[in-house]
This record gives structure tokens, sequence and C-alpha cells, in this order.
């Protein structure tokens, strides 16, 4: 591999969350939408919900909810808000650990490397990240608790400024160009392409990589 990244300056290891070490089993939006009778087009529907849960602090998950339909003008909806309410509490548990990225994550605590997750997600119930096997990670950086989502240069700076390091000085991984890549680059943090690598290491083919630096 060409663009191997070496580690021996590295201090802190970012991973994203959905794509990364976590594969999500979204339900399907449309036959959401179709089954409760709503006619607003899906990506205004997907759009404003990662608005609110992906940004907004709220006491309860309904609550949140109302904010969500309101917003839409679907307040009156109450199959729909039925339906958001379940999927929030449980979008976890359809979830599940990705391969290749707790490959990853397992192989940077044993160097005892720092670790954060840097995430636009929906709200995080503590008990999904011992499901997830990512409780080990030490710090979490979710949109919905920072107000800052990528690629906002700010999310990225976050992280830097909680462990008091360089941005040369973190290896941001993430499954988004846009959103992970690119702005990480931009402040100077090493990067590395998580699709690029596939989906499923195994740790054989992995430690001989990252020995020499990812």
């Amino acid at each position: 591999m060409k663009d191997l990244i070496d580690i021996k300056n590295i201090k802190v290891v970012i991973f994203d969350l959905c794509g990364v070490l976590i594969n999500v089993a979204w339900e399907n939006m449309d036959e959401v939408l179709q089954k409760n009778h709503v006619k607003i087009p899906m990506d205004v529907f997907r759009k404003t919900s990662e608005e609110v849960f992906q940004f907004h602090k709220y006491n309860t998950i309904e609550e949140g909810v109302d904010i969500f339909l309101e917003r839409l003008e679907l307040q009156n909806n109450d199959p729909l808000r039925k339906t958001q309410i379940e999927f929030l509490n449980n979008w976890g548990t359809l979830s599940k650990p990705n391969p290749g990225g707790i490959s990853l994550l397992k192989f940077v605590k044993k160097h005892d490397l720092k670790t954060a997750v840097l995430s636009n997600a929906f709200p995080v119930k503590e008990a999904w990240k011992t499901e997830w096997d990512i409780n080990t990670i030490d710090k979490f950086f979710f949109s919905y608790d920072t107000k800052v989502a990528k690629p906002e240069k700010q999310a990225f700076l976050n992280v830097i400024n909680y462990f008091n390091v360089r941005p040369e000085e973190c290896l941001m991984i993430g499954d988004s160009n846009r959103k992970d890549i690119e702005p990480a680059k931009s402040i100077g943090m090493k990067t590395l392409y998580f699709k690029k690598l596939g989906r499923a290491i195994p740790l054989s083919i992995l430690e001989p990589v990252v020995a020499k630096g990812f």
C-alpha cells in the first residue's frame, strides 16, 4: 500500500460510528412513509429527522419526536409518532458491530493510543456501546451533545481540544469522503478511508499493515 500512515506520532485515533464501527440496518423509509400516509418527499423527511435528532438536546425521545413532527406539520399523525418513537428507542438493536472496524479499534487500544468516536448519530444508549463492543472508547463526540456536526471543522477541533493534541497527531477513520476524510485533512489530520479497506478485515492481514503505519 503506497499511502501507508506512519502512526509513530499518532496520539488519538478518531472513528466514525455508522459504517465503520457498526453496521446499521435502517428501515425502508419509503415503506414507513407510505404506511403512515405521509406525502412529504423522503429526502425532506430524512433531512428534517437528521436536523432534529442529530442536533437537538431534549429530555425525552418523545419530546424530540414531537419537535420533529411539528416541523413537518405532522403533529396529528399519531401512528407516525408511535413509529418514530419505537425506531429511536430501538435503532441500536438493529445495528451490529463491524468486524473490520472493531479489529482496528482493538489494535489501536492494544497500542495504548487514545480513541474517540465522532459521529452525526441518532441518540445512543449506553447499553448499546457494550453490545457494539465499543465501550473501550475514551470519549464520544455525538452531534446531539456537541451541537456541531460533521463536516463542520469545529466538530474535529472539539476532539483536538479535548485531548490537547495537534491535528497531525490525530488519525480520522471514516467511510465518507465529504463528512470524514476531507474536513479532517483540511485541518491537518491523518486520515484513513475505511471503504478502501473493506468491511471485514482479518486481523492476520490487519496487523502487518498497521504495524507499518495502517
